[in-house]
């Protein structure tokens, strides 16, 4: 009967006991007393009825112990210790229990003796315990008489020669060896029921690497030992079969054979009493096979299928399908599915098995470190299983911490503990001039207080000191640090700074890549949403569409991402798209299937992420790139995972996906362009005695100039706002015209079809730029050779002159900005390399770069010797550096010069 109560009370513990029919009932002790079982049962309904229930249903590893159950547990504790006992037994939880009065009063009306109970009670459950130890002794001194094994002179080499093959996990069990199983009772109840059948009774354990498969077993050795099995498994032995220990050394024909038989005559010969575990039960499918031989399957099938050999096995779900493929194998197994747990249920495994780790590493573990552990090792550690790779976070960031803390004494010269030597001078210093003080006051003013000042402070002093030794805290944050290391993704707490980064992540991004407010701020943003924890969680941190013309810093917008937000350029994995123009070449982006060269190396893609998982992905160029190719952006975009060609899940939900692509560019030149005709500059009289504008006018295309005879100045103030508006909107236009007909051509050339496009977080414009940003941009373009100068003690500069020089002849709509590198490189790294050779340009120099003014299309280096960071007017020269005309229209498909 289910009463979903929360808690386990004293209560439910008596009715529990009194349930039990067999010779050490305690319902014998009550006849014994005296006491009315009925009258008992009934007295524990009624307490139990009132207790508070709750609408779930509880798992008892979930229900927590009322605080009269708790103090009993605690009494029992000491009373077994008294006893000189090694575990609490029954005799002592109910000495504890009866202790407590409103129980005693219980029993004294139902008519029961409580001190004849007690007596009655103690030593019935002691005699259990003698009568079980007798027997496992009176089963091993069975198994040791048994012949067993062939080949064996001795009954102590037949039970040697087997445990060379394996070990007795029962008798690990009973020395306390295995680590306490949490949270698996539902797996080890199946376990236990399918070894209880009759005939087939081999469960095989089915689960992904992690989940727990191995510690079911040690569950079911424990249970063994603690007797808390159905009779038909009391007695039992588990016995770990190791293949490795089987084959190895075997080379000669018969040797595994001989080996196999003896093990399966040791398992039959027991009668029952022992249960192989197998791990890894697949390996068995072709051990030990040679040419007209068995393998260890075929020696196991006969005993199996008769019921006299019982084998617990072990595997993944992936190669139980070679188990599979020999169909009487499998049938003689049983599966039994072991699913990874919940993060709720994990939470709780980790926190039972919190005590080990906190003994080994002499530590505290804090309750925010294990749901740390649990939580960030589900998020961003996707190739293994819930509770393994959390218990494997939670030790490593334990033992990172301890031996940081450890050799922090050896670490002199470290900043820190210089720090702290320094501090703790300094407060030597302050306790040696307050005793001088004391001194002094002592003499001067007896009863002011000082002595129990000073004490005071030396107390203060020594609590801090003892602080500073006291027990090690494993925290959140140390967690965080460990999963860092291992994924290269910043999952520690945000520090001030950090949060400050990325507040100004528009601001940095935009100092790389000039011009795009639009392109800038829609990745900015998806990054704040990201790292403040609010995208979803089964989608990448951001995808994107950037379309434009070649030159505007599609690509460069992906590096500075990588640069800033990922640490590093080289978290930028580029896909150049031009070298996927072929169906067949999708083999390279995920890996080739099974059957075709490559298929171990993997993907190009798959793998490169597989290594990095916090990077920008960019697919360059898309439109280079075979159409089928783009198909398998579905599920990248829409669930951040892709599967590569060996069937392997690829994690995408902590990159950012960008495609590029020069579709279109055309209609955004042609609309940019239009929209610079249609909306020209505005037309105005100034009138320098009044101050204020007499008339203000806009010319537009196919319209007459606005204005009229009205001069009043509101007017024109009115005037020049309407027209700003109109300018804006006229901005708005160009590219909502330009942006339908770049998606319809996309969309007509089948490039990227409609599902694809609608998965995108945004997709971008990128226009081609202004003359004020083309002069920011020549000036990063510039910094190189001017910082290459410097490391030679010459200085570059460009001038304004000299920029609007190079912009009239290098920059066109067309081709970007990509031709103003190539016309510093060609017309001005190019000429001053010379000079540096011949040792005309040498250490402590300037090279400044003018338009000249005597030669319209002529560009010069005026080059000087610097004196106090001054040019030296004596030593100035002037140079030619490059004749170049202006750019014409017969020039504009020409993008070098």
């Amino acid at each position: 009967m289910y009463m979903h109560h929360r808690q386990i009370t004293a209560a439910h513990f008596i009715t529990v006991l009194l349930e039990v029919q067999d010779e050490y009932s305690i319902t014998k002790s009550l006849q014994e007393c005296g006491g009315d079982v009925y009258e008992l049962k009934k007295a524990l309904s009624n307490i139990l009825i009132k207790l508070p229930a709750s609408s779930e249903v509880y798992v008892v590893d979930e229900l927590a112990s009322a605080p009269q159950l708790k103090r009993a547990a605690l009494r029992a504790l000491e009373i077994a210790h008294k006893d000189k006992k090694k575990t609490i037994g029954l005799e002592h939880l109910i000495l504890a229990i009866f202790e407590e009065k409103n129980l005693r009063t219980m029993l004294e009306q139902v008519g029961c003796n409580v001190k004849i109970f007690l007596e009655h009670a103690t030593t019935m459950y002691e005699n259990k315990q003698k009568d079980a130890a007798t027997k496992r002794a009176d089963k091993k001194k069975t198994n040791t008489a048994d012949p067993g094994v062939a080949n064996s002179k001795t009954e102590s080499s037949d039970e040697e020669f087997v445990m060379s093959f394996g070990v007795d996990m029962t008798a690990l069990a009973e020395q306390g060896k295995l680590e306490p199983v949490v949270g698996r009772n539902k797996e080890i109840r199946e376990v236990i029921m399918v070894l209880s059948r009759k005939g087939k009774g081999n469960p095989c354990l089915v689960g992904e690497p992690g989940v727990g498969k191995t510690a079911v077993v040690e569950g079911l050795a424990q249970r063994l030992i603690e007797g808390m099995v159905p009779k038909a498994l009391e007695n039992k032995t588990l016995f770990a079969v190791d293949l490795g220990a089987l084959i190895a050394g075997a080379t000669y024909r018969g040797e595994f054979e001989k080996r196999m038989k003896a093990l399966i005559r040791y398992a039959v010969g027991s009668e029952g009493r022992v249960i192989l575990f197998i791990d890894e039960i697949h390996m068995l499918m072709g051990a030990g096979k040679s040419d007209g031989t068995m393998d260890a399957a075929n020696l196991l099938k006969p005993p199996m299928a008769r019921g006299e050999l019982r084998i617990v096995g072990a595997t993944t779900q992936e190669e139980y399908k070679i188990i599979e493929k020999d169909a009487a194998l499998e049938r003689r197994l049983k599966p039994i599915l072991v699913e990874e747990p919940a993060t709720t249920r994990a939470i709780y495994i980790l926190k039972k098995l919190r005590e080990k780790f906190e003994t080994h590493h002499d530590m505290r573990i804090s309750d925010e470190a294990i749901v740390a552990a649990v939580m960030l090792s589900h998020k961003y550690i996707k190739n293994r299983r819930l509770p393994d790779k959390a218990i494997d976070l939670l030790d490593e960031a334990a033992a990172a911490k301890r031996v940081k803390w450890d050799l922090r004494t050896l670490e002199d010269d470290d900043e820190a503990a210089l720090e702290k030597k320094e501090k703790e001078q300094a407060a030597k210093e302050h306790r040696e001039a307050m005793k001088q003080d004391e001194q002094r006051i002592k003499g001067q003013n007896h009863g002011d207080g000082t002595e129990e000042q000073l004490k005071k402070i030396e107390k203060d002093m020594e609590k801090e000191a003892l602080e500073e030794e006291r027990e090690l805290v494993l925290t959140a944050d140390d967690v965080a640090v460990v999963i860092s290391v291992w994924t290269g993704i910043p999952a520690a707490k945000l520090t001030d700074d950090e949060k400050s980064k990325i507040l100004r992540l528009s601001d940095v991004l935009h100092s790389r890549v000039i011009g795009q407010e639009d392109a800038v701020k829609a990745v900015a943003d998806a990054m704040v949403r990201a790292r403040a924890g609010l995208n979803r969680e089964d989608m990448p941190v951001g995808s994107f569409l950037f379309l434009g013309p070649t030159g505007v810093g599609k690509t460069e917008l992906a590096k500075a991402l990588a640069a800033e937000m990922f640490h590093s350029e080289k978290n930028l994995v580029r896909i150049d798209m031009s070298e996927f123009s072929e169906s067949h070449t999708v083999a390279r982006l995920i890996g080739s299937p099974p059957g075709y060269v490559g298929h171990d190396a993997g993907g190009q893609l798959t793998e490169a992420v597989r290594r990095r998982p916090h990077s920008v992905v960019l697919f360059d160029e898309i439109e280079k790139g075979h159409p089928q190719i783009l198909n398998i952006m579905l599920q990248l975009l829409d669930e951040g995972r892709l599967t590569d060609g060996k069937g392997v899940l690829v994690d995408f939900t902590n990159c950012v996906i960008i495609l590029t692509s020069n579709v279109g560019a055309q209609y955004i030149i042609s609309a940019y362009e239009q929209g610079e005709k249609d909306t020209k500059s505005a037309l105005a009289t100034f009138d320098p005695k009044s101050g204020s504008l007499e008339h203000f006018a806009e010319v537009t295309k196919g319209a007459e100039a606005a204005g009229g005879d009205d001069t009043d100045v509101d007017s024109g103030k009115k005037d020049k706002k309407a027209t700003i508006l109109d300018k804006n909107k006229k901005s708005g236009n160009w590219k909502k015209e330009a942006r339908r007909k770049v998606l319809s051509e996309i969309a007509g050339s089948g490039l990227l079809r409609p599902e694809v496009i609608n998965r995108f977080s945004g997709v971008i414009l990128f226009e081609p730029m202004k003359s004020s940003d083309i002069k920011k941009v020549l000036a990063i373009q510039a910094k190189d050779l001017k910082q290459a100068l410097s490391k030679k003690g010459i200085e570059l500069l460009i001038d304004a002159s000299a920029e609007e020089f190079i912009v009239q002849r290098a920059y066109t709509h067309k081709f970007g900005a990509r031709p103003l590198k190539r016309f510093i490189d060609n017309n001005i790294g190019a000429k001053i390399a010379p000079w540096l050779l011949s040792g005309y340009l040498q250490s402590g120099m300037r090279v400044k770069v003018v338009a000249s003014k005597r030669s319209k299309n002529t560009l010069e280096a005026h080059v000087c010797k610097l004196v106090n960071d001054k040019c030296d007017r004596g030593t100035r020269k002037a140079r030619v550096l490059a004749s170049v005309a202006k750019k014409d229209e017969s020039s504009s498909d020409d993008p070098g010069r």
